[in-house]
């Protein structure tokens, strides 16, 4: 039924004894009332639905679809938007991985005006910047290499030459003084005569010994490698070296490994090697004195060392001990040790030099055997 305390009839009608309030509207429903006067009247309170509730409910599911709609729609345009501002920034990065990878020299990032990515852009090219002039350097630096490489491998071979044309001179003057000294001492000359004579071949020795050393170290050839025993070509060089320890009295001791694993090297080089520094042991060794040939087994590696009881080498010595014609030893050619590292290192072992003035020398060989 209609209100009979509607907003019109709240505005002209005041009975007495009642005191009547204007509506009030809580959402979509609408209250009037009137509190009780003085005479036993009862409060009266009329609530009108304004509208229908099924219509409101058909309202609000429209109007959360259009919300939900308009929001879906929101994220698709904010997600497009996103994907074309990064787009062309990671194709940009993109085209520039691929220039420092191809070395085009010259590409550039476009530095787009005003956009968040500008800094990253001049970075990256700041980055290109640095990547050429580092290029270059490296290029600069193989080509100096290669051309050093073309350089050294001419030297070589003029000196390969040049030391057989003085070898083989060298070869005849040594039978010529062979025959000469022979003839000499059958005629009883003086003695001064048969000194110049021994001086004479003692010298050719000598440069024969430089010469064939120089050959050794320009030309090792290439490893003949096999499944190798260390101890049996340690007693292969004790042995050859025996005739000069002996002229001094220098006792050679062996204490080789009873169990020794096999290692793959070229025997014949190993053993040039090792007789080089026994060698190098006797003649820096006192009359009189002993060496110690030692072998044996750490994890995976087979180690030789040769221990001499000489006067060892200073420090700055020991510095310079790898060095080409670099000796500390009378009438030494300098060309021992150099060739020793370049054999062991050729197969695939490593060599280790331990020195004190007066207190001797320790040359270590050291070989994987897998």
């Amino acid at each position: 039924p209609e209100n009979p305390l509607n907003d019109d009839s709240l505005a002209v009608r005041q009975e007495a004894g009642i005191m009547l309030f204007a509506a009030e509207e809580l959402g979509n429903y609408r209250a009037t009332w009137a509190l009780p006067g003085d005479r036993g009247e009862r409060a009266v309170l009329f609530i009108d639905l304004q509208k229908p509730i099924a219509g409101d409910l058909h309202d609000l599911t429209i109007k959360f679809y259009l919300i939900g709609f308009g929001a879906a729609l929101a994220v698709i345009f904010l997600a497009l938007l996103g994907t074309r501002t990064l787009k062309r920034p990671l194709r940009q990065v993109e085209e520039a991985m691929t220039a420092i990878d191809r070395r085009r020299h010259g590409f550039r990032l476009k530095v787009p005006e005003g956009q968040e990515f500008a800094e990253a852009y001049r970075k990256v090219n700041r980055a290109l910047v640095r990547l050429e002039q580092l290029d270059s350097v490296q290029r600069s630096a193989v080509q100096r290499r290669n051309a050093l490489a073309n350089e050294l491998k001419t030297i070589s071979r003029f000196l390969d030459v040049l030391a057989h044309e003085i070898k083989n001179p060298l070869h005849a003057l040594g039978i010529n003084v062979d025959v000469l000294k022979t003839k000499i001492q059958r005629e009883k000359p003086r003695a001064d005569i048969l000194k110049h004579a021994k001086i004479l071949e003692r010298e050719l020795e000598h440069l024969q010994e430089v010469v064939q050393g120089f050959l050794n170290f320009v030309r090792p050839g290439v490893p003949q490698k096999e499944r190798t025993q260390l101890n049996s070509v340690v007693r292969e060089v004790i042995q050859l070296a025996g005739p000069e320890a002996q002229k001094r009295k220098i006792k050679v001791e062996a204490r080789l490994a009873k169990s020794l694993r096999h290692v793959t090297l070229d025997p014949r080089q190993m053993q040039q090697a090792l007789h080089n520094v026994l060698i190098n042991a006797v003649h820096a060794s006192y009359d009189g004195g002993k060496i110690v040939v030692r072998t044996w087994q750490k994890g995976n590696r087979v180690l030789v060392s040769v221990k001499d009881e000489g006067m060892g080498m200073s420090k700055a010595d020991l510095k310079k001990v790898f060095e080409l014609y670099y000796t500390t030893k009378k009438g030494g050619t300098g060309l021992g040790l150099p060739i020793t590292k370049r054999l062991v290192e050729a197969n695939g072992g490593e060599l280790q030099v331990e020195s004190a003035q007066g207190k001797g020398t320790t040359v270590t060989m050291m070989f994987r055997t897998r």
